[in-house]
């Protein structure tokens, strides 16, 4: 669990999220004019000093992530900052969104998943907020993976929904609620005991069924579904054969 000192200022044995300074403005201004950085999000570019000097300042006006306003904070690893995190509450302190970046040379890491978790525990515990969104561009899988690996619920994707850089945009969407993060962090992480398949059968079929491959890792794998119905119509083969699917779950 992160701690936070008299400023606002979360701690873990890797990084410092703390609220973005004058001291960080070049290095975030360079890697938000990285292309691989910058194709997924929606800030003007090129992105000036100017712009960051601003942002700066809005933020030290703020101090603290604040009702009814966006704040960006720094990712900071070894006194460097390494990325950025932007946490929005809404003006009842009940709902917030969170957004993150990291430099392309410090990607790999976990360094977001890490600030993220950190993060999203203090607007549940001590923010008090009830549900945490995040909106993502579908292509970017590696943003889906730090929500999934935080324990968020994937919503779905909405066509054409946000308007980015003169164009529409699909639109990913994840929430988490608090309830969810308490059996998100209680969850069993030690290795089973035993693994055994279970013969897929009318009376399990729809439990089966209903586990759900995670969005980054859908272009690796069908759904539990599909896999069904395919094993269900199997291809003819060359000799005439007839194809007996057979289906297990992984108990």
């Amino acid at each position: 669990m992160a701690v936070m000192t008299a400023r606002f200022e979360l701690r873990t044995d890797r990084l410092v999220v703390r609220p973005l300074a004058a001291r960080d403005i070049d290095e975030f201004v360079r890697y938000r004019n990285v292309e691989e950085v910058a194709r997924f999000q929606d800030w003007p570019l090129p992105y000036t000093a100017e712009l960051a000097r601003d942002l700066v300042a809005d933020v030290t006006d703020l101090g603290v992530p604040t009702r009814g306003q966006w704040i960006q904070l720094a990712i900071e690893h070894d006194r460097s900052i390494v990325g950025d995190f932007a946490v929005w509450i809404d003006d009842e302190g009940l709902l917030a969104s969170i957004g993150y970046t990291i430099a392309p040379e410090h990607q790999g890491h976990s360094y977001a998943v890490e600030a993220a978790a950190e993060v999203v525990e203090w607007l549940f515990a001590v923010a008090g907020v009830h549900r945490i969104t995040a909106t993502l561009d579908p292509r970017n899988l590696a943003s889906a993976r730090v929500l999934e690996r935080n324990g968020f619920e994937f919503n779905g994707t909405a066509r054409a929904a946000a308007w980015v850089r003169n164009r529409w945009e699909d639109d990913t969407r994840y929430s988490l609620l608090a309830a969810d993060w308490e059996a998100w962090k209680s969850r069993p992480t030690a290795p089973p005991e035993r693994v055994e398949f279970a013969e897929v059968t009318a009376d399990n079929v729809h439990a089966v069924g209903d586990i759900e491959v995670a969005l980054s890792q859908r272009r690796f794998v069908s759904s539990v579904n599909g896999s069904i119905a395919d094993a269900a119509h199997p291809p003819a083969t060359a000799t005439g054969d007839r194809v007996v699917p057979w289906y297990r779950a992984i108990v």
